[in-house]
């Protein structure tokens, strides 16, 4: 059975709101992910270039979002680019983090959900997103089935020579 579900029924939605002088980065510590930055990791999904703020940092000067929290630039999902957390993160101004709650939505459900509802809907302030949910087990296989097809389509050319190979390998 479907449920219907305000975005903040569901999930936490933080804004970051500090900006960070240099002087608190370091080499070590967790991640601080900025609109730049973002905008780096959809491209390149590496965090090696991106700054690390101290692990003793207070959540007074910056907020830390967990891993499996998406992250935006913009309130407006048809203008903003849309990430997934693989770690817990520190968030600077302009980024937006949802974090879900996980016995209502899945994390990876989620996301697939956003970006499907970025390419296909009208402009929505995320504060004002319906989701539509079915029960977790439900989400999970949908999920499993999305990661699917995005492997498959990824993988089309190596998969396709094969096939194109399998007539010689029957005539051995």
């Amino acid at each position: 059975m479907v449920k219907k579900y305000l975005l903040e029924e569901v999930a936490k939605i933080q804004i970051g709101s500090r900006m960070m002088n240099d002087q608190f980065f370091t080499r070590e510590g967790t991640p601080f992910i900025t609109e730049e930055t973002l905008l780096k990791l959809l491209v390149e999904d590496n965090f090696s270039q991106v700054p690390r703020v101290d692990y003793s940092m207070n959540e007074f000067t910056v907020l830390q979002v967990p891993a499996k929290s998406i992250l935006l630039n913009k309130i407006n999902l048809k203008e903003t680019s849309i990430y997934r957390c693989k770690k817990a993160v520190y968030i600077g101004h302009g980024i937006i983090a949802i974090i879900p709650n996980e016995s209502i939505v899945n994390s990876d459900y989620l996301f697939h959900f956003l970006k499907w509802y970025q390419e296909n809907k009208e402009k929505r302030n995320i504060y004002r997103l319906m989701l539509e949910l079915p029960p977790i087990d439900i989400q999970l296989k949908i999920v499993q089935l999305l990661k699917a097809i995005q492997h498959l389509i990824m993988n089309k050319d190596s998969l396709v020579m094969a096939v194109e190979e399998l007539p010689q390998r029957f005539d051995h």
